[in-house]
């Protein structure tokens, strides 16, 4: 079973899992994303989970799913967003029903970015996925101009949730 984020851009790893799912929301259109395998008891790499008798082993590619499940909300419309001359970075943004928006930033690269969120108002939690992280949360604070500014570490994925999350 791989729990692994990141080690080599392999098939059942976080990162991979995290541009898959966000790629089908961003290219392809898609208005939802359903994984088949949940949990099992084989180790066949295809679970989120794995439950080896009465141990529970929490696959990464379980929170690169729950960046996009926990702050997308039923309802929600995709919006534009844009990172402008940054290599390495993928995101989308979703506005939901009660006025939240959610955006999501993978940084692909080998270095950490900085990324600047404007015309953001109210309260900015972060929530960072990587190879030390699961869904680890954060805050930031805006300026006047509404403006926020963020760091995307390398080989991670951070969300951006403006408003109550």
């Amino acid at each position: 079973m791989n729990t692994a984020w990141y080690t080599n851009g392999g098939q059942s790893e976080g990162l991979t899992w995290g541009n898959h799912i966000q790629s089908a929301f961003a290219t392809s259109n898609v208005s939802a994303f359903f994984y088949w395998w949940g949990a099992a008891a084989d180790t066949d790499n295809q679970a989120l989970i794995y439950i080896p008798g009465d141990n529970v082993v929490v696959a990464k590619r379980l929170w690169a799913h729950a960046h996009f499940a926990r702050f997308i909300h039923p309802g929600a419309v995709r919006i534009d967003t844009a990172v402008a001359s940054t290599s390495g970075l993928n995101t989308t943004a979703f506005q939901n029903t009660d006025g939240t928006i959610a955006v999501q930033v993978i940084n692909n690269g080998n270095v950490n970015q900085t990324v600047t969120l404007q015309g953001v108002r109210g309260r900015v939690t972060t929530w960072l996925t990587n190879n030390a992280n699961d869904l680890t949360p954060g805050s930031l604070g805006t300026n006047s101009l509404g403006l926020i500014v963020g760091s995307v570490p390398a080989r991670s994925l951070v969300s951006f949730v403006v408003g109550s999350a």
